[in-house]
């Protein structure tokens, strides 16, 4: 039944933007983030759809109705530490310290703000550390379609309004297996907690002062939240579990992996 429903609203997407140009910001990605929104690319580019990609990474081949910006200099992979040998929580603090710069650095590439020069009906933003990337959205004056390639990440819940119960639905960054013991569920309701805590309090601002800082935000821009809390759907790399979703939420994963 989900998967009739993600094949519907994709079509509805889909139809919603029939013959326009779609940008697709995917700044600071990894590779596996990449080939899943390759998925989203490809699909629009076969409805002839005009997609300008902006990633960090070479296309691995050369398609019909895509165009590709890769951006140097700002490649995830030249500072997220070694997940075999580092520890647990080490990647996910290395690249929020570094973010707010490295995102900024990639929004200020001439590339990237000569693409305000064009004209584009929609943009599909990478949840991924890309906040400072609402600038562009902001300044296109276009829809923004939200897609996250590790499911419901820490900001998306409270952004789009979506419940999230980490006592039953622990981060994949902890690693648990279901059934959770007690002190998981403890455990995950904790860390939830406090990422939250950190990202709204800590790392979305430095993000968006770095923005600013730098002539990158227009002063007159709202803030991150505001503009976020405008999206009008996200995407989720994920499979249907017990987690409850809102109607703004699409698990695209299993039909994805059908194109």
């Amino acid at each position: 039944m989900e998967l009739w429903r993600a094949v519907l609203v994709w079509v509805a997407v889909l139809q919603s933007v029939v013959a326009t140009k779609v940008l697709f910001l995917g700044p600071v990605s990894s590779r596996s983030h990449k080939n899943f929104y390759m998925g989203i690319v490809n699909a629009l580019a076969d409805d002839d759809i005009q997609v300008t990609m902006v990633s960090s990474f070479k296309p691995s081949k050369v398609r019909e109705n895509v165009r590709e910006v890769v951006l140097t200099g700002v490649e995830l992979t030249d500072i997220f530490p070694n997940m075999f040998t580092s520890r647990t929580m080490s990647g996910p603090l290395t690249v929020m310290k570094v973010m707010p710069g490295l995102c900024a650095d990639a929004l200020g590439k001439e590339e990237v703000q000569h693409l305000l020069k064009e004209d584009f009906d929609l943009v599909f933003l990478s949840v991924f550390m890309s906040d400072c990337f609402l600038s562009i959205v902001y300044q296109l004056k276009v829809p923004l379609i939200y897609v996250s390639p590790g499911g419901l990440m820490v900001q998306l819940p409270l952004i789009i309004g979506n419940p999230r119960f980490p006592s039953y639905d622990a981060s994949a960054v902890l690693g648990f297996q279901h059934p959770m013991t007690f002190m998981q569920r403890t455990i995950s309701t904790l860390t939830h907690v406090a990422m939250d805590f950190f990202f709204f309090y800590f790392f979305s601002p430095r993000m968006e002062a770095e923005c600013r800082r730098r002539g990158l935000c227009p002063d007159n821009m709202p803030s991150f939240w505001e503009i976020s809390s405008n999206a009008s759907l996200v995407l989720i790399n994920g499979f249907v579990t017990a987690c409850i979703y809102s109607e703004k939420v699409l698990v695209i994963a299993a039909f994805i992996m059908t194109l």
